[in-house]
């Protein structure tokens, strides 16, 4: 893997939403490295393949996730994909780590902006 390539790690309970992010994802030029709908095999695959971006839905377990996963991986650039729009959750994501938050509800472009966004270095919450 090349310094300047973007890779993914994909975590939702649903491998639907596995399947449809990872389209948009290809089509922003990042390649997926691994995708699962488990928390510890997220972890671990972070942990392992060292990806430029986490997109993951982590209600299941609160946001801590997304912490672990920056621990594992510095630099780390994680999405919060969510079904919920409570400003305490998203702000909670931020405060963790997120570096997007992208509600579900939206469109698919919205998680290409984010993806882009993230290597921008700003920060995207769409309306």
């Amino acid at each position: 893997m090349s310094p300047n390539e973007k890779t993914a790690v994909l975590l939702d309970p649903f491998p639907l939403w596995l399947d449809a992010v990872e389209r948009v994802l290809a089509k922003n030029g990042v390649a997926v490295v691994g995708r699962t709908t488990d928390r510890d095999q997220a972890l671990a695959l972070v942990g392992e393949l060292r990806p430029t971006v986490l997109v993951a839905e982590p209600e299941t377990d609160g946001l801590h996730l997304i912490r672990e996963a920056c621990e594992r991986a510095p630099g780390l650039k994680p999405i919060v994909l969510s079904g919920t729009s409570d400003p305490a959750h998203i702000l909670a994501a931020f405060a963790v780590g997120a570096v997007a938050y992208v509600l579900k509800t939206g469109h698919a472009a919205d998680v290409g902006v984010a993806v882009r966004q993230a290597f921008d270095h700003s920060i995207f919450v769409p309306t």
